[in-house]
């Protein structure tokens, strides 16, 4: 349902940095702080968390090596 209602400055800081640190919207934040102090469960799922990252990273060992064709595209004159 769809309301509109007036908070505090405060509170409605409060919320925001909440729902930023948590990556859910404003929204699902306040439901669940009101459904929390009102006793009431939430149907809405807790947010996701990633797992880590499991494969490997390859960093490219040769970035002193510039190819010849890129150097001589670089001295073209551009049309």
């Amino acid at each position: 349902m769809r309301t509109t209602i007036s908070l505090d400055d405060q509170i409605h800081e409060a919320i925001r940095a909440k729902a930023f640190q948590e990556r859910r919207s404003f929204s699902a934040v306040a439901n669940a702080l009101l459904g929390s102090a009102l006793g009431i469960a939430s149907d809405t799922p807790t947010a996701r968390r990633l797992g880590r990252y499991q494969g490997r990273i390859w960093i490219a060992d040769d970035f002193d090596e510039t190819p010849d064709a890129f150097l001589e595209a670089l001295d073209e004159p551009l049309a």
